[in-house]
């Protein structure tokens, strides 16, 4: 209807014959699926929590021509009022290497319908020092934590920070580092299992025990070399570690 909007993410499937195609809606709450010719029962296979659909099942048919398409095809979904839950979830950017930075992203949602304040917090392990994040923490007081607050988290919307923390140089190779993100809003959560996502990876590296020999061997005044024989150099190198070598030269 005019004023509502669309719903994100929600599985479609298109049945014909005894074979199905499986789409999801985009951020307007649009759907669409390639078919050909023929008559297809398009049905929700999975209802969106905290919500009932009207419909539970629509047809659309085909002929031969190309380019056909089929419209008005909705899905009307109707939210169970003042359904608190929100959700983060915590991935590594990029691997945990000694002497390096790791880019943390944190992403969180309201998928409930009500809307949604709370905060989300960053707890980081101990051997990584916090380097900066996007946006900025609102409380940087706790060790070993940061602190994001948000507001008017409206129904299915997603938002993430970008967090960068820092391993310093010595930290053993395949050390255990661990990180969590956690989420609270404003009212008791029907599904408190997300509210906490963690992460629990090794410390990686390259490791390049080089080698680099000349023959013949011994030791040349600059003169000697410029008036000897041809210099013969044999270099050997390897990674041993459990990371890719990186800034060669």
């Amino acid at each position: 209807s005019s004023g509502e909007t669309g719903f994100a993410g929600v599985t479609v499937q298109v049945t014909s014959a005894g074979t199905s195609l499986l789409c999801a809606t985009n951020a307007a709450g649009h759907y669409a699926a390639p078919v050909g010719s023929g008559t297809f029962t398009i049905t929700i296979p999975t209802e969106p929590p905290h919500y009932t659909i009207t419909s539970l099942m629509l047809n659309a048919t085909f002929g031969a021509a190309y380019g056909l398409s089929a419209t008005g095809k909705d899905f009307p979904f109707v939210p169970v009022p003042n359904m608190h839950d929100v959700r983060v979830t915590l991935t590594p950017i990029t691997a945990v290497r000694e002497g390096r930075s790791t880019t943390y992203l944190i992403v969180y949602e309201n998928r409930g319908t009500t809307t949604e304040a709370g905060s989300v917090t960053l707890t980081y392990d101990a051997h990584f020092t916090f380097n900066s994040s996007t946006p900025t923490p609102d409380i940087s007081a706790a060790p070993l934590t940061e602190t994001w607050n948000y507001s008017s988290l409206v129904p299915g919307e997603v938002r993430q920070i970008s967090a960068v923390v820092d391993l310093p140089i010595g930290v053993t190779v395949g050390t255990i580092v661990t990180c969590k993100a956690d989420i609270n809003g404003s009212g008791t959560d029907e599904t408190p299992d997300d509210n906490t996502s963690g992460d629990v990876t090794a410390v990686v590296n390259s490791h390049d025990p080089n080698d680099k020999q000349v023959l013949p061997s011994g030791n040349y005044s600059p003169q000697q070399i410029a008036d000897g024989p041809t210099m013969r150099y044999i270099i050997r190198f390897q990674n041993t570690g459990n990371a890719d070598a990186i800034d060669i030269s």
